[in-house]
């Protein structure tokens, strides 16, 4: 159960308890399901203070 809703979140956290799936997997997963979210949100985001981009090794780096 989650925490802070009370409710099972078994099945949105079913991928990543077993070590996430393939790159094909996430992107369709993010199509299906995260896209409209994440473009809802866009569309009222202001400026960022400060941009952040992970590296191809895992780091993070400003810039």
């Amino acid at each position: 159960m989650s925490p802070s809703s009370g409710r099972s979140n078994e099945s949105n956290s079913l991928p990543r308890r077993n070590g996430g799936g393939s790159e094909a997997e996430a992107t369709a997963f993010y199509e299906t399901s995260d896209t409209a979210n994440v473009l809802r949100f866009a569309a009222h985001a202001g400026a960022a203070d400060e941009v952040w981009r992970m590296e191809a090794d895992g780091d993070f780096v400003r810039g």
